[in-house]
């Protein structure tokens, strides 16, 4: 092979992995921070910002029972936090005490996790049925509580099922995407 033919090849050779690697680039989200498809404008939100300022309307209370289990400790103490950094004061309560509850569409029980049989039933039902709130965070699948969490059919949910199968990509087109990509933020 003369000379020439061999720069020939080796510059088509180049420009053919240039572009390759070009194409790569714009598959994935580079060419989407370069090229944004709308402008990203800065709003503005109304916040406390460590404020401490005179709330309209009536308080709202918030009464956490928890169980001696793992599941209810691990999300209420995440649920507290949440609470703690919102600024919402709470109090804990035992199961006796729900009795002394006032059933106000402004006090609000917690509960979370799965031994239910721990809960006075009656009692809950009927701090709902007069007004008061429930609300039980987390995962929570028991049919007798049912109307009370106004739920008509819990469906056909499997136990220990873990994980998610996507069968096609989920994305097509940007299955390289990066971790710190804009375009997928919902880590579930």
């Amino acid at each position: 092979m003369n000379k020439s033919m061999i720069s020939y090849v080796a510059a088509l050779f180049s420009l053919l992995l240039v572009g390759i690697l070009f194409v790569q680039l714009l598959r994935l989200d580079y060419g989407h921070r370069l090229i944004p498809t709308k402008a990203h404008e800065a709003r503005e939100f109304k916040t406390l910002a460590g404020e401490s300022r005179e709330l309209e309307g009536e308080p709202i209370n918030i009464y956490i029972h928890q169980n001696e289990d793992e599941l209810s400790e691990a999300i209420l103490t995440n649920f507290k936090y949440a609470l703690d950094y919102a600024k919402l004061p709470y109090t804990s309560i035992t199961a006796a005490q729900i009795e002394e509850l006032d059933p106000s569409p402004h006090n609000v029980l917690v509960l979370s996790g799965e031994n239910t049989e721990q809960w006075p039933y009656e009692t809950i039902k009927q701090f709902v049925e007069q007004g008061g709130r429930l609300y039980i965070a987390g995962r929570f699948i028991d049919a007798k509580w049912a109307d009370l969490v106004g739920v008509s059919d819990f469906g056909d949910f499997l136990d220990g099922v873990n994980g998610l199968i996507f069968e096609r990509e989920l994305f097509p087109g940007y299955v390289d995407l990066p971790l710190d990509s804009e375009l997928f933020i919902h880590w579930v």
